[in-house]
């Protein structure tokens, strides 16, 4: 048992939550930003709606990502961009076999994960730039001129 509920039930619940969350993609794909929040499906799963966790930067030039995928390889994930928002979807796999003697341990986790991230601005799709290194994904994304030219600072008296 682990986080009170047997661990054929957890199994259970996991397999329901990917069901229900691959359906919901395939039949409106913007209402998975939704399924970002620390609340859903709580406690079922080592890679939840939070996972991968991400920090976004906004500078005066660009947008500026960064998301941690330990133990992920480039194949295990892809990265997409539309007009307003980032993409982030992928599959992680972890096996665990341990042998000593008559004793025999194999465990067998996996989790697919979907993040929506909204962009702020506009940017230049065609300037993005992705890299992986790590364990961890950073991604640049230049913003467009219109962009660049509708943030003011505001004076504070």
């Amino acid at each position: 048992m682990r986080n009170g509920l047997p661990m054929v039930w957890r199994d259970s619940l996991r397999d329901l939550k990917h069901s229900v969350t691959d359906l919901i993609k395939r039949w409106r794909p913007e209402s998975t930003e939704l399924m970002t929040h620390r609340d859903s499906w709580p406690g079922l799963l080592d890679f939840n709606a939070d996972w991968p966790r991400i920090d976004v930067e906004d500078s005066d030039d660009e947008i500026r990502i960064r998301a941690e995928l330990p133990g992920m390889n480039e194949k295990d994930f892809q990265v997409e961009l539309d007009s307003n928002r980032l993409l982030l979807h992928g599959e992680k796999r972890f096996e665990d076999e341990q042998r000593k003697g008559d004793y025999f341990y194999r465990e067998s986790r996996f989790g697919s994960f979907y993040r929506a991230i909204p962009l702020p601005c506009t940017v230049e799709i065609d300037k993005a730039q992705a890299k992986y290194r790590h364990g961890v994904l950073r991604v640049r994304l230049p913003k467009t001129a219109d962009a660049r030219a509708q943030r003011k600072r505001i004076r504070v008296s």
